[in-house]
């Protein structure tokens, strides 16, 4: 029997943690102090889904790329705590989400946020019993598609439905169709590895 799996993105698919994602970095902006500006929700949904590095350049022109570096790693640490502490805002019916696929199917989150911001997300809301492995650019600074391939292997993975859009999609076309590869021409990309 081939193994299938659900990979998960993290923002615009499993939650929209934007406004508290501006709140943590706006909080190290002002323990920086070398800039004064205030990051809106807005500017974050702007440059989500994007690697952590290009994240640096497009919010902080005003500043060296040393600078960046160094403010990104305060913002993202002030960020992971916050999330762990705060979380952000679930799309509907997620946990009884995962709780119906994971009957089924390994569950997985691939996504190109910093080390740590899967973690605060899965501690917050106690959901690392629904995941078999996680991975992000933060870790080793590979792109989305080849941290996708490096979890597959690390999984054995044959087949996978690389899911982007809002979960409740997923769920209800599953629900629908028995099939994950079915389902993942419907709705986005199936993957056999």
């Amino acid at each position: 029997m081939k193994k299938q799996g659900i990979i998960f993105d993290m923002d615009g698919t499993l939650w929209d943690s934007a406004a508290n994602v501006a709140e943590s970095w706006n909080e190290a902006i002002r323990q920086d102090g070398r800039l004064n500006k205030a990051l809106t929700e807005t500017d974050i949904k702007g440059v989500m889904g994007k690697t952590m590095d290009v994240i640096a350049k497009l919010l902080f022109p005003e500043i060296s790329e040393k600078e960046q570096e160094t403010l990104l790693a305060e913002c993202c640490r002030i960020e992971n705590d916050y999330l762990r502490e705060h979380g952000g805002v679930l799309y509907p019916d997620l946990e009884d989400t995962f709780k119906e696929l994971k009957k089924t199917y390994e569950l997985y989150i691939v996504s190109n946020c910093q080390k740590g911001y899967i973690e605060a997300f899965l501690d917050h809301y106690h959901f690392w019993d629904y995941f078999s492995d996680i991975e992000c650019y933060g870790n080793n600074l590979l792109q989305k598609g080849d941290n996708i391939r490096l979890l597959a292997d690390r999984n054995h993975l044959d087949e996978a439905v690389f899911g982007v859009h809002p979960v409740r999609a997923i769920v209800a076309v599953i629900r629908g169709i028995r099939s994950s590869l079915v389902a993942a021409d419907l709705i986005n990309i199936s993957l056999r590895f």
